[in-house]
């Protein structure tokens, strides 16, 4: 049963077994992130982790690159920051690995609760989840120090707190707290940004200037800071060397570079290799998926609006082999959204099936 419903006799031991199942291979998560001793695969890892150096009040020697790292980077700080504060830097490595491990796992929970929230039972919840943890994006993202974990663990708590606070006012801090917060993990997160600031005026929430005005209130104290330490910086570059020149190739660019670059990386979410196979399975997924995301955007939620603005920003941000940290984060959302689709379809079908096999009768 998709819906909503007290879990009991065999739904009850099949909860069970799925939860033994997820923690049975939390456990490996660990273990598995454990044994990564080694930062540098790329360079993001790196410079989170001087950058983590930097913030931590433990760290026992603050080294010139960690200071050098804090003066030339623009990568948002909340990420490292919390790392620092927990105790990881490069002398405690391990730890950087178990609490980046810890924010996935975490999200996957909240995931769950979420959806239950939603309207979903907590067996199809721990189903997906099961789903999502054994995908080979997940075991890919859990060989290094990605800020993707806290950033998807950050959007899952966002979007339960404004499915409660739909019901009650009072969650609304909380939830500006976190929306806030996301562009702090990864600039990424003003798309999130962008899609509270519609669901908020399409749906005429009461103070939502208010609210529109707090949580953008640390995006922009944060470009401040780093924009006078840089007059121009990364991103920046980034942007005008992609969209300077003549409109016709940034077109074609566009359309036949970003658009499959963003295949590739769902299609590695569901196998790297990228074989045909699974490509079947990739596209069958996001298919389902897009017909729930057309319902849901129709009713305004947030989270429609926020995949829909997630994903165009993707397309229009240059990328050259990150396209599958960049879906990674939008990943459970798909999964779920194909989920409603296909217990929809099947729901559908069994009543015609039904209507026409009374009529027959």
């Amino acid at each position: 049963m998709l819906y909503k419903s007290k879990i009991q006799g065999w739904d009850k031991i099949s909860f069970f077994i799925v939860i033994s199942m997820l923690c049975a291979i939390g456990i490996f998560y660990f273990y598995s992130a454990g044994q990564n001793t080694i930062v540098g695969f790329i360079a993001d890892d790196a410079k989170y982790l001087l950058m983590t150096d930097f913030f931590s009040p433990y760290y026992s020697l603050l080294s010139k690159s960690a200071a050098f790292i804090m003066q030339s980077t623009q990568f948002p700080p909340l990420y490292p920051f919390l790392l620092a504060i927990l105790g990881a830097s490069s002398e405690n490595l391990l730890l950087a690995h178990i609490l980046t491990t810890s924010f996935f796992l975490g999200a996957l929970v909240i995931f769950v609760i979420w959806i239950y929230e939603d309207g979903v039972n907590m067996l199809t919840g721990a189903c997906l989840s099961l789903i999502i943890i054994c995908s080979p994006a997940s075991l890919f993202m859990n060989l290094d120090l990605w800020s993707e974990h806290l950033f998807l663990l950050f959007t899952m708590c966002a979007l339960y707190l404004i499915e409660k606070a739909r019901k009650n006012y009072k969650y609304w801090l909380v939830a500006l707290l976190f929306i806030s917060s996301l562009p702090l993990i990864r600039v990424t997160g003003v798309a999130f940004l962008l899609a509270f600031f519609v669901y908020l005026y399409i749906n005429k929430i009461p103070h939502r200037f208010i609210y529109m005005a707090i949580s953008a209130i640390p995006i922009i104290v944060w470009k401040i800071f780093t924009t006078s330490n840089s007059p121009r910086g990364v991103y920046e570059n980034i942007l005008s060397n992609f969209y300077e020149g003549d409109i016709r190739p940034i077109v074609e660019e566009l359309f036949l570079g970003q658009l499959p670059n963003l295949w590739i990386g769902w299609h590695q979410c569901f196998d790297i290799q990228r074989n045909l196979e699974s490509g079947l399975v990739a596209a069958c997924v996001l298919a389902l998926a897009s017909v729930t995301w057309a319902l849901r955007l129709k009713n305004k939620r947030l989270d429609s609006l926020y995949v829909m603005f997630y994903l165009i920003l993707m397309w229009l941000w240059p990328s050259i082999d990150s396209d599958l940290r960049y879906i990674f984060v939008v990943m459970p959302i798909l999964v779920y959204y194909s989920c409603l689709s296909l217990f929809l379809i099947l729901e559908t079908y069994t009543k015609e099936s039904f209507k026409k096999l009374v009529c027959y009768a």
